[in-house]
């Protein structure tokens, strides 16, 4: 997998996440301008054509987490984060049109969902959960978050 494709490739597994996908669940790349994402805000609100009212999960822009092993050559190995948040209107979401999958399980199928994808098709590498697996933000003016943190090994050179 590339750099520029882990992104897109998050959004496609959990778009392909049976459960998420029954219940219409609103998967997005975060395009780094993060909370004014139009999508996000159509979700939330419940104004999304087509996607349950008040859920959405954001892959957000992957971040450098450690070199492993740099040769003389120029050739690295290198992990990255990637955090997925869940959004949670919860008084639309639960409601009438809503998905009816809490944050908290929500968060529970992205882990479910990502963790042991194979990144490369010739080597055992494959995502997994970060040291600190999720972070519960709590409610705010009625929406929930949390956010699911994975690292993944990439190669260059």
């Amino acid at each position: 997998m590339k750099l520029e494709d882990v992104q897109q490739q998050f959004v496609a597994w959990l778009e392909a996440e049976p459960e998420l996908g029954a219940a219409a669940v609103h998967v997005m790349a975060s395009d780094g301008s993060y909370p004014a994402l139009p999508e996000r805000e159509a979700a939330l609100a419940g104004t999304l054509p087509g996607k349950a009212k008040g859920l959405v999960l954001i892959v957000f822009e992957p971040k450098a987490s450690d070199t492993v092993d740099t040769t003389a050559a120029g050739q690295a190995a290198f992990d990255i984060l990637v955090h997925v948040l869940v959004e949670e209107n919860v008084s639309l979401n639960r409601g009438p049109g809503g998905s009816g999958i809490s944050a908290e399980k929500a968060c529970r199928l992205t882990m479910s969902a990502l963790c042991g994808k194979r990144t490369f098709t010739n080597r055992n590498d494959s995502v997994r959960l970060y040291s600190v697996p999720f972070r519960h933000f709590g409610t705010v003016e009625g929406l929930r978050g949390i956010a699911a943190n994975f690292e993944l090994r990439l190669f260059v050179g």
